[in-house]
């Protein structure tokens, strides 16, 4: 099986400081949550970013490994200790933000989180937007 590295321009957010943010709005909104379904949501929102700016939202790659299994190395290790497996992050967890967002890529992590939110890791794998 042969896995390939999407290239995408640096930028200065990190994935595992916007998966913080992703996550702790997801906790507070009650959406279920693991590691697998946090990279889904990441990955979503890199792709719409991309979209609306022709720029990345972070500067870590994605790595597509099959048509069903696209990770981020970098968040899948970070947050692994919070959800082995298919567990779910506890709902009284809560991570320590140490970047602010901006205004677009703002708009697109509420977008995608209103979108997709209440899907699991599998379902978002199939959507159609990535």
């Amino acid at each position: 099986m042969e896995t390939k590295n999407i290239l995408i321009p640096k930028v200065g957010c990190m994935a595992t400081e916007v998966g913080k943010i992703v996550a702790n709005k997801c906790l507070d909104r009650n959406i279920s949550l693991n590691t697998l379904k946090l990279e889904k949501l990441l990955i979503l929102m890199q792709v719409e970013y991309i979209r609306k700016t022709e720029k990345a939202f972070f500067q870590e790659n994605i790595i597509v490994s099959n048509q069903h299994n696209t990770r981020i190395k970098e968040v899948e290790e970070d947050f692994l200790p919070y959800a082995v497996g298919m567990d779910m992050i506890s709902s009284d967890t809560r991570f320590c933000e140490y970047i602010n967002l901006l205004m677009k890529q703002e708009e697109v992590v509420e977008s995608i989180i209103n979108k997709y939110g209440n899907l699991d890791a599998f379902d978002l794998e199939k959507t159609p937007d990535k």
